[in-house]
């Protein structure tokens, strides 16, 4: 009995990015029928046909995202703009100071550990965006 294969129900599951097994599902068949079907009718093993198809699907997709912000989409303006162009909400600094000093004040006396809080409030930096006169 020949096993006909519906390639256009296999090749948009592809684009859609099912996998072999979900197509095999799809389709009542094993895997090896469907690999052998391929590499006869395609020209080609499953993997590579599955590869061109899920590309293409991307492609489809990629194009239909661009589409849509371009004609307005301000999420999907902001989600390509994060996702293709690296674009953040936020700045992020990074330092390259490498020296970080480790201090054991365990042994100081309860005296010493004040005049070291009186002195470290003076020599943090202001954070709170007002300059201190």
């Amino acid at each position: 009995m020949a096993i006909n294969i519906d390639w256009n129900k296999v090749d948009n599951a592809l684009m859609a990015g099912a996998d072999g097994t979900e197509i095999c599902a799809l389709l009542g068949i094993s895997f090896d029928t469907l690999a052998r079907k391929v590499l006869k009718e395609k020209n080609m093993p499953f993997a590579d046909y599955k590869a061109q198809k899920r590309a293409k699907g991307d492609s489809i997709l990629r194009a239909k995202q661009f589409d849509s912000a371009l004609n307005g989409s301000i999420p999907m303006q902001i989600w390509l703009g994060k996702n293709r162009l690296g674009q953040t909400d936020k700045k992020e600094v990074v330092s390259e100071n490498k020296n970080t000093n480790t201090f054991d004040l365990s042994n100081l006396t309860d005296e010493q550990l004040e005049q070291f809080a009186k002195l470290s409030a003076i020599i943090q930096p202001d954070t709170s965006g007002e300059s201190q006169t």
